[in-house]
């Protein structure tokens, strides 16, 4: 099949099914298409995929994920610049190694890869940003 690994998600609940559909699809859904599965009602609710919800609060949930294709790297990538709200972490597989991501909602994803320890690789230094693959 493929590389697959943990991944933690906290997502805001409006954000929730959609981001939960696209990691059990691997594939991001446009606006536009979203909104048809909404209306079609075929769009799943987040138990129908197979995440675990964890904690449920009144911002956000978070949710647990085992064995995602390839940490879901391309849907968190594309999730974040559609504007979606969410913090997610993803062990290391077979090809890669561990990472985090964050978005705030302004289209802008970011990825750090992280130690095995979930440290970031990416620090400041004096100059600001350093990318410590030295």
């Amino acid at each position: 099949m493929s590389d697959r690994c943990y991944v933690a998600v906290d997502v805001l609940k409006k954000d929730a099914e959609r981001l939960a559909h696209a990691i059990d699809n691997l594939e991001f859904l446009s606006n536009e298409a979203w909104e048809e599965a909404l209306a079609e009602e075929s769009a799943p609710s987040v138990e129908d995929a197979y995440a675990c919800i964890c904690e449920d609060n009144d911002a956000y949930l978070h949710l647990e994920l085992e064995e995602v294709n390839y940490g879901a790297y391309d849907v968190f990538e594309e999730a974040g610049k559609a504007g979606l709200v969410f913090t997610a972490i993803q062990c290391h597989g077979d090809d890669y190694g561990p990472g985090a991501w964050a978005s705030d909602g302004d289209g802008k994803p970011i990825f750090t890869p992280t130690d095995w320890e979930g440290y970031p690789y990416t620090r400041l230094d004096e100059n600001g940003w350093t990318d410590d693959k030295e």
